[in-house]
């Protein structure tokens, strides 16, 4: 099957090509010629295998061309996180809710036989009622990041039932792994992994307290890969993550432990915004296709120092 990974020359993108190339599908990444070229170091180890194609946002001629024959769309696309839609917040719902409901569009047009949405498994959730949180359980998001994906999800659902597009929303956790390291680290394990290489101290907000639900990339690219497959998910909501909550300072004592020195760290006053704790029951998920993690947070977080000291 083709499936378009839209803004899929990022960190998740990437690590969701390889798990759809080796699950026997044609991925067809999607994204900004600079976010491309930047990729290009990347996906020069899968030419033939993974093709590209460079839409600008707001091409919208562009976007359905890349659309048409799709079988499969997983949208990843987004500009913001949690600290710069706080900043812009009418900026993130034009560039993120807007354009998203466009994508949706442009895919009825197209034909497409599925889409898929990655939403948060944090953010949406807001200051949790119970943990772990279950998809049906109350969505109170605290930033416009969070109201942003909250949005989204009802339009794929609008979709679903109004244009008989099948939607498939997956609220994924906090992925890591060793792509993030290329240039700006994204996600506080690989600031903490990089940092520590480079000898460096890392800030974080708060009194390291803050709960997460951390995926191995790897595990989290599994399941947005099925999801593509109508044979092995039904349409609907579902979490992912790895069931498991910890704290940054217990995300820096292991840092530490794998690495055989312990991390500087400068705490900064919390944020109004960052949700205090996390973490994702995924029963239905399980339920409905069998995934599973595999890789366990201290194997992942080894996976991820080798590659930066390496």
């Amino acid at each position: 099957m083709t499936v378009v990974l839209l803004g899929g020359a990022g960190f998740i993108g990437l690590a969701v090509a390889d798990a759809l190339v080796a699950a026997g599908a044609r991925p067809l990444v999607v994204d900004g010629a600079r976010r491309l070229a930047r990729a290009a170091p990347r996906l020069d180890a899968t030419v033939g295998v993974v093709a590209t194609r460079v839409v600008e946002p707001g091409d919208t001629a562009a976007l359905a061309s890349a659309l048409k024959g799709a079988e499969a769309v997983i949208h990843l696309a987004w500009t913001s996180v949690p600290a710069s839609s706080m900043a812009a917040i009418a900026e993130d719902a034009r560039d993120n809710v807007v354009a998203t409901v466009e994508v949706l569009q442009a895919s009825v047009e197209a034909g497409v036989g599925r889409f898929v949405f990655v939403s948060s498994g944090g953010a949406v959730y807001g200051r949790a009622a119970r943990l772990p949180a279950r998809e049906d359980d109350p969505t109170e998001p605290i930033s416009a990041y969070g109201v942003g994906k909250l949005a989204v999800e009802k339009y794929v659902a609008l979709f679903s039932s109004a244009h008989g597009l099948p939607g498939v929303t997956l609220r994924l956790s906090n992925p890591f792994g060793p792509y993030q390291l290329a240039g700006t680290p994204v996600g506080v394990v690989a600031r903490m992994v990089q940092k520590l290489a480079a000898g460096e101290p890392i800030e974080i907000f708060g009194d390291g307290s803050t709960v997460r639900d951390y995926l191995e990339i790897g595990d989290a690219a599994r399941a947005l890969a099925l999801a593509a497959d109508p044979g092995l998910l039904p349409p609907g909501l579902y979490n992912v993550g790895s069931g498991e909550g910890t704290s940054l300072a217990e995300v820096a004592a292991t840092v530490g432990a794998v690495a055989g020195r312990p991390l500087r760290l400068v705490h900064r006053p919390a944020r109004g915004f960052d949700v205090p704790a996390i973490v994702l029951d995924t029963e239905r998920l399980r339920a409905a296709s069998g995934w599973r993690p595999e890789v366990s947070f201290a194997d992942g977080v080894e996976r991820l120092w080798r590659a930066a000291a390496g």
